[in-house]
């Protein structure tokens, strides 16, 4: 789609076509600098559960979590980064104000509101 003209950019994908180049030459150096400069660790993923599943079923919420918590700890350093709930936190806080400010979202929520009582003391549990 790039090379058919369809799309003028695509984030996060890598080809191997000379007619493609990054838009940085050095992706890693560009990633350390704006995250030192916003103090924030960017966060590429996230598990997100309905409002209904974590009210019809808290349980399966908590074995999710345990069971990622778990994959983490064997994971290799360099597959899976540990974040505190304080750097999820101000990354969150940063996703949301960006999201409001183009308006992706009807308001600025507060990083609490994306919580409820299943998951607020799993978030606030990690260390």
């Amino acid at each position: 789609m790039l090379l058919d003209g369809e799309l003028d950019a695509v984030l996060g994908e890598k080809s191997e076509n000379p007619a493609l180049k990054p838009l940085f030459p050095d992706v890693g150096a560009e990633e350390r600098s704006w995250s030192a400069k916003h103090n924030v660790v960017p966060i590429n993923h996230m598990v997100v559960v309905s409002e209904a599943l974590s009210n019809n079923n808290p349980e399966v919420v908590r074995e999710v979590f345990r069971l990622l918590q778990q994959s983490a700890a064997v994971a290799p350093p360099a597959a899976a980064p540990k974040f505190s709930a304080g750097e999820m936190r101000r990354s969150l806080e940063m996703i949301i104000g960006s999201s409001a400010q183009q308006g992706l979202i009807l308001r600025a929520f507060t990083v609490d509101e994306l919580f409820d009582d299943v998951t607020r003391p799993l978030f606030e549990g990690m260390p």
